[in-house]
This record gives C-alpha cells, sequence and structure tokens, in this order.
C-alpha cells in the first residue's frame, strides 16, 4: 500500500529550497511521492514538476514506510542527515 501520508517542513536551511521538484526527482531516487504542499499563506498546491521548493513548505509525502524514511533523509530531515 501506499502508507499514511507523512509531512516534511522545509526550513531555510533546507538544500532544496529554491529548486524544483524535478531538480529534487524525490520519487525516481526514493520512491515516495510528494502529493501536496501547503505554503506559509495557507496555500495548497498540487504540484508539478516544475513547481519551486520555498522555506516553509510542507510536503506532503506518501509512499512505502521505506520510501517515506529515503525522502527524509534526502531532505535532510532523517536519522542519518546528509552534511
Amino acid at each position: 500500500g501506499l502508507g499514511e501520508p507523512s509531512a516534511i517542513s522545509l526550513g531555510p536551511e533546507a538544500v532544496y529550497v529554491g529548486r524544483t521538484l524535478k531538480e529534487l526527482n524525490v520519487r525516481a531516487l526514493t520512491g515516495a511521492t510528494v502529493l501536496a504542499i501547503e505554503r506559509a499563506s495557507d496555500e495548497v498546491v498540487f504540484p508539478g514538476p516544475h513547481e519551486v521548493l520555498q522555506v516553509g513548505d510542507t510536503l506532503l509525502l506518501t509512499g512505502t514506510h521505506e520510501a517515506v524514511a529515503a525522502a527524509k533523509q534526502l531532505l535532510g530531515q532523517g536519522p542519518q542527515d546528509r552534511p
């Protein structure tokens, strides 16, 4: 199954801020899917590949437990944060 949706917030230190979902390539690299992005303005975006990530975005991910964990690690919010 797809598992439970999981939220990941992007702070100012997030390396993917200012880059597109296509550049992030989360699905190909981890197997997780970005279902939506919630913005600080309370806007919810159903993103396409050219959506640019912004500070304060909360990404709603879905996928297997392993895929979501890998996506969190990729974004620097997992147990083995990237340097």
